[in-house]
């Protein structure tokens, strides 16, 4: 439909149409000059390549937009409006009592990158907080729950992490709704051939699967939902060119399907899932190992000897380790007699523990060929030093025979170690002088003996440097010493010797003040008190 150029009215001034439109011309905004009836009197270039069927005469209802028409926007009202798939946003201006202008800019471009970032920001943000989330455990479980409750609602409204367990099984986790805790199980090893595609991701393809051929035993992948689901990507999890596992993300037919744009998000949020699982497995696996190692390395309960009664006290420096550089152990014979020791490697910490079990394997061995503990410290001295390295230890060795009488008789071989401290009944407090060479130095060391007698309820205190070099004080520098160790023995005198290390261990605990301290241990070797029967 054509329209007749209609005449300006007699108040509008009259301006050479040439001169107006090579003025507007040079705007880049779009400019719609119309009268009262929204007959168009002038556009420019702008404005006539966003609206190509518009043109000087034809009317703004032309293009079916309502906002455009004279009686639809006030003057200077901002509208925001969408034409061809493109997002606009003009201004109205009244230019006279019966002319208007629309002033309109094509912000599609703008929009759109400005909601790609908003999208960006988002999709950084939320790997943000799912790098945070699966980095502040590596417990398996927690890692897994994790994996599966971060998915859900950003990536899909179902998410499944199937991952192998043992014997050929798999194990699944599956969050259904946010915030919601993870539902979990089982599946076999027919998982792998009823449910198509799952093979194939799990050896690191990316596939889709439509939720109608899954298998009724395939439960795992979706939970029940009236909502209805309408694709399920199976999505691998892969660390160093190797899948841990399948992320399986559901959605709902109505939010529609994966779109590509979506997919590197999805690997990158399952790159760092399969991260955390293998961060979580080493972390499990040094677990392991560690417990292993420390089951052989701490110090083994104290076993029943006839005619004695033993008590120890064990505390390395590095406490969370549970395992340290002194160690002590007492072995049965089969005569009723025992041999005992306590020794302190160089140092604390994984390394000094290490030389502490190869010293005690080495006695395990060597004890059962000699039991006289100077030759047997010899016998030590020689293997520590076949292993090489720089370390040394200090040890006491010492056999133990109950006597008819009730007494109990020591000896002691000593190799570089601190004197043990008997404690008699009547509260004296002797230092036994047992002498040697450290364990560990020279191939041609000296080791010497001292023999003890202990009567019925008599204690001899075997113990570590830890003890006599733990700083506190007031100053915190002050050194424990023997002589506090002798006074507290002497004031603890005729207890029983489980009693008498857990009350020096205590006035130790207070000297330190809970500051750091070096390797403890304390064996107590007490001759069994007379029975009531034996007194009489």
């Amino acid at each position: 439909m054509s329209y007749p150029e209609r005449p300006p009215p007699a108040h509008v001034p009259t301006v050479e149409t040439g001169m107006w439109q090579a003025l507007l011309d040079g705007v880049e905004d779009a400019v719609l000059v119309h009268d009262e009836h929204n007959a168009i009197r002038l556009l420019n270039h702008a404005a006539a390549a966003l609206f190509p069927k518009l043109n000087v005469g034809g009317s703004l209802e032309d293009l079916d937009i309502r906002a455009l028409g004279a009686g639809q926007a006030m003057d200077t009202e901002l509208v925001e409006l969408q034409h061809d798939g493109r997002r606009l946003r003009a201004r109205h201006r009244r230019l006279g009592e019966a002319l208007y202008a629309w002033y309109i800019q094509n912000v599609t471009d703008e929009i759109d990158h400005v909601n790609e970032l908003l999208i960006q920001r988002s999709q950084v943000s939320f790997l943000a907080e799912a790098s945070r989330q699966l980095g502040s455990s590596l417990q398996r479980g927690r890692t897994l729950r994790s994996i599966a409750q971060l998915a859900v609602p950003t990536l899909a409204d179902s998410a499944t992490v199937l991952i192998p367990a043992r014997r050929g099984l798999y194990e699944w986790w599956r969050c259904s709704a946010a915030a919601s805790p993870p539902d979990r199980g089982r599946a076999g090893r027919r998982v792998l051939r009823t449910v198509p595609g799952l093979a194939e991701a799990l050896t690191g393809t990316l596939t889709e699967l439509d939720p109608a051929r899954l298998p009724a035993d395939a439960a795992w992948a979706l939970p029940d939902s009236p909502e209805g689901f309408g694709q399920i990507l199976l999505a691998p999890m892969t660390h160093e060119n190797r899948t841990v596992g399948v992320l399986a993300l559901s959605r709902y037919k109505a939010r529609g399907g994966f779109q590509p744009e979506e997919l590197a998000l999805i690997e990158d949020f399952t790159t760092r899932a399969a991260l955390a699982l293998s961060q979580a497995a080493s972390y499990a696996e040094q677990v392991d190992t560690a417990a292993t190692l420390q089951a052989e390395l701490v110090p083994p309960p104290l076993p029943t000897v006839p005619g004695a009664v033993l008590s120890a006290c064990y505390r390395p420096a590095r406490e969370p380790l549970r395992v340290g550089g002194d160690f002590y152990e007492v072995h049965p014979r089969t005569d009723g007699s025992a041999m005992f020791m306590l020794g302190d490697v160089c140092g604390n910490g994984v390394e000094a523990a290490a030389l502490a079990g190869r010293v005690r394997h080495s006695l395990h061995a060597l004890r059962l060929v000699e039991e006289a503990p100077a030759r047997l410290l010899h016998l030590v001295n020689q293997a520590v030093l076949s292993h090489g390295g720089n370390r040394f230890t200090t040890m006491l060795v010492g056999s133990m025979t109950p006597e008819p009488s009730g007494e109990l008789e020591l000896v002691l071989g000593g190799g570089g170690h601190p004197n043990p401290m008997v404690v008699r009944t009547n509260g004296t407090v002797d230092e036994i002088d047992v002498p040697g060479a450290l364990v560990g130095i020279l191939p041609d060391a000296r080791f010497g003996e001292a023999t003890v007698t202990l009567a019925p309820s008599e204690v001899c205190v075997l113990y570590s440097d830890g003890v006599t070099e733990a700083r506190g004080g007031k100053t915190g520098r002050e050194l424990f010493g023997s002589e506090r160790l002798r006074a507290a023995l002497r004031e603890f005198a005729g207890l029983p010797a489980s009693t008498l290390i857990h009350r020096v261990e205590q006035r130790i605990d207070a000297w330190l003040d809970g500051r750091d301290h070096d390797d403890i241990a304390l064996l107590a070797v007490q001759a069994a008190p007379m029975t009531t029967a034996e007194l009489s």
